[in-house]
């Protein structure tokens, strides 16, 4: 919204090319390098989402243990290195 799109413009949502991100799998011990682009977000359906969760008792479609999964991954030392070069 910030750059003057509305969540009905086509691209709303939709990261630049510089948001892509990179995936280092390892098959049979050699490194695979692939560029992951993002998918393109949809910020309507969230907020109708936690709407229809307060107002409706609708199931969130992402569970507790789920997002508690999420933090569990992002927490590790390997995703919180910082590059000190």
């Amino acid at each position: 919204m910030l750059a003057g799109l509305r969540p009905t413009d086509p691209i709303f949502g939709k990261e630049d090319a510089t948001a892509n991100g990179s995936l280092t799998v390892y098959v049979n011990n050699q490194p695979v390098h692939e560029s992951l682009t993002p998918l393109i977000g949809n910020y309507t359906e969230l907020f109708s989402s936690v709407y229809s969760q307060i107002r409706e008792d609708v199931p969130f479609p992402v569970t507790e243990q789920q997002i508690l999964e999420q933090l569990k991954i992002l927490e590790q030392e390997f995703w919180n290195q910082t590059n000190s070069e």
